[in-house]
């Protein structure tokens, strides 16, 4: 059995008169009954009834089947059709949560006006945890601070995001925000941290010990609006990423401010493996990314 057979069963079935298919199928009246025949030796099984010509209610079966097959052949034909031309495009993007929220709206509205069939995957992890999923391949885009000595992957810069302060209004209120404020003045303030393993939470270790002391009184967590909840809930103060502080909708109860002596940034980039070949929506993703984090 093949393609050219279930056409022919349904094309007898529409005209029922070997003449007539034959005609509306270009080959011959011989070559059309022939088909038929080896077709119901196959199944063991009559398709139409020759004398009048009608469909048996096998046939009716195998009519309904062989549609359902043509169909979605046709519609695999053009879905591949579709990815060959880039209108079709599936792609995973690794990216942490407080970021996917503010950035990834905008940029993906903009995206789907181009390529409105594209299939997206959004992965929000912290950092350690898509830094793995990239090494194990299972994100094509990474929106991340840059990988550097990793000869796999490349990193193409997109911003630089502050570090700020964040502290419970009760803290800030015993500061001029105004000014950069000493953090060894925070030695005896509870602290909320990130785990060792994310960037924020190895930077206040860091600044901490340079400041001639180690929070005793802290909370661990692993992720950042859990962090600016337990501030905006007077239980400690911690490093802010500046985009987050900007753009969160739950800033209530918490302020910012600036560290003194420490021009706290870091690069933002989109990574990905440069074994890997780009499409071209792939590049315009990127492209509208630059755009939009160049703008803020």
């Amino acid at each position: 059995m093949n393609i050219n057979q279930l056409k022919y069963v349904i094309t007898l079935a529409q005209e029922l008169n070997f003449s007539r298919a034959a005609e509306k199928l270009y080959i011959s009246q011989p070559s059309l009954s022939q088909s038929i025949l080896l077709l119901e030796e196959e199944f063991g099984v009559q398709l139409f009834e020759r004398k009048p010509l009608r469909l048996t209610y096998a046939g009716e079966i195998f009519i309904d089947w062989a549609k359902t097959v043509l169909s979605t052949g046709e519609q695999m034909r053009n879905m591949i059709s579709d990815v060959a031309k880039d209108v079709r495009v599936k792609f995973t993007i690794g990216i942490s949560p407080y970021r996917a929220s503010f950035l990834l709206p905008r940029v993906i509205e903009k995206f789907k006006s181009q390529y409105p069939m594209a299939h997206l995957i959004i992965e929000e992890f912290p950092t350690d945890t898509l830094h793995s999923m990239l090494e194990e391949d299972k994100l094509d885009l990474l929106i991340e601070a840059p990988l550097l000595d990793n000869e796999r992957f490349e990193s193409v810069y997109l911003c630089k995001e502050r570090i700020l302060l964040g502290m419970p209004n009760s803290i800030a209120a015993q500061f001029n925000l105004s000014e950069e404020i000493e953090l060894s003045h925070l030695a005896d303030v509870p602290f909320v941290l990130l785990t060792d393993k994310q960037y924020i939470g190895k930077l206040t270790s860091k600044l901490c010990k340079s400041a001639g002391f180690l929070p005793k009184n802290y909370i661990e967590c692993h992720n950042i609006e859990t962090v600016q909840a337990m501030i905006s809930n007077g239980l400690g103060v911690s490093l802010i990423p500046e985009f987050y502080a900007k753009y969160s909708v739950s800033r209530g109860n918490v302020s910012f401010a600036r560290i003194k002596d420490q021009d706290l940034s870091r690069d933002v980039s989109v990574i990905y493996n440069k074994e890997k070949y780009l499409s071209a929506p792939v590049k315009y993703f990127m492209k509208i990314l630059a755009e939009e984090l160049g703008a803020l």
